[in-house]
């Protein structure tokens, strides 16, 4: 066996079917707005998008001047240029995952709320007990809700990471999980709607149930327009902030002692998802299991190429690396 260079490719095959996905999605987006009630503002919003694009492009362009090219190739390197790609995609994606989502919800399937609290029941667990106690602990409270809004943080730094320390891989292969697991996550919620616990209970100030305002508003007709620049997550079950957790901390796997460090800080942040996102014990236990299921799809798909190709990927090295039998 031989070692050879690790694939450095800035936009490869699996690069491509991500974006296709992607844009299958905003096409789906765009036929279904076109036909429903819906008119769509904020989307000069998205213009944000394009500066990642246009430094890349511009460094692309300075690079191509010989007198820069060398200064500019120890700063623009392939790993910068993965990490910003990689850094875009998600927030693409997850723009047109979240048109779908509301979409989804507009189609007024019968709400699920009876039977999560029912099931919720029957596992010993009481929502609102959980939330009044983490109320009235105002340290524990403040942890929480710290720890539900980290994810923002997380997915900000976690392409940068991955790519910059040249686990593009690795990188590539997160991308793929949290692309199928969101859609896993609209998929099962579109049919089976839940409003909220928040909502249920009646329970939380009014910045929660702010956080949700937008589902009833869609199932009777009264929201009209979709402003880009304020979509809600408004996924009750499976929880995707329960995904997240799994996802986010199963990324970071190779770099062990910041594995143990945010795995323990990702377990407060789902142990904080009833309370702080209004989810059902339900919802996060669902949210588990379409993690599993991801990683578990992700992994056998990772394998499968692997027997397939002559470049086996040999993850237990310190640095990713290729294998040539």
């Amino acid at each position: 066996m031989s070692l050879i260079q690790t694939n450095d490719a800035v936009f490869e095959r699996g690069d491509l079917i991500r974006w296709t996905i992607t844009l299958c999605i905003a096409a789906i987006d765009a036929v279904w707005l076109s036909a429903s009630r819906f008119s769509v503002h904020g989307t000069g919003s998205l213009r944000l998008y394009l500066i990642p694009i246009i430094i890349w492009a511009s460094l692309a362009l300075l690079a191509s001047i010989p007198r820069y090219r060398e200064v500019s190739s120890r700063f623009f390197t392939s790993r910068v240029k993965i990490s910003l790609h990689c850094f875009l995609l998600p927030f693409v994606f997850a723009k047109a995952a979240a048109i779908l989502q509301y979409l989804g919800i507009a189609l007024n399937f019968p709400v699920i709320d009876d039977s999560l609290y029912a099931l919720d029941h029957m596992l010993g667990f009481e929502w609102k007990t959980a939330f009044l106690w983490v109320r009235a602990h105002t340290l524990i409270s403040e942890i929480f809700n710290i720890a539900y809004y980290s994810f923002w943080l997380q997915l900000l730094a976690l392409p940068w990471l991955l790519g910059l320390s040249g686990r593009f891989y690795h990188l590539r292969e997160w991308l793929s999980a949290m692309m199928l697991s969101c859609l896993l996550v609209v998929a099962i919620s579109t049919p089976f709607p839940a409003h909220s616990a928040f909502t249920y209970f009646h329970a939380g100030n009014a910045e929660n149930l702010d956080t949700v305002s937008h589902f009833q508003m869609l199932r009777d007709g009264t929201m009209q327009t979709l402003d880009i620049r304020t979509l809600q997550g408004l996924v009750s079950m499976p929880s995707f902030h329960a995904v997240l957790a799994v996802l986010l901390s199963w990324a970071l796997r190779f770099f062990r002692p910041l594995f143990v460090a945010v795995s323990l800080w990702n377990l407060i942040m789902l142990l904080a998802t009833p309370t702080e996102g209004g989810h059902y014990l339900s919802d996060v236990i669902a949210g588990l299991m379409v993690a599993i299921f991801t990683l578990y799809a992700v992994t056998w798909s990772a394998r499968r190429r692997a027997k397939n190709s002559p470049l086996v990927p040999f993850q237990r090295t310190k640095t990713y690396v290729f294998l040539k039998h």
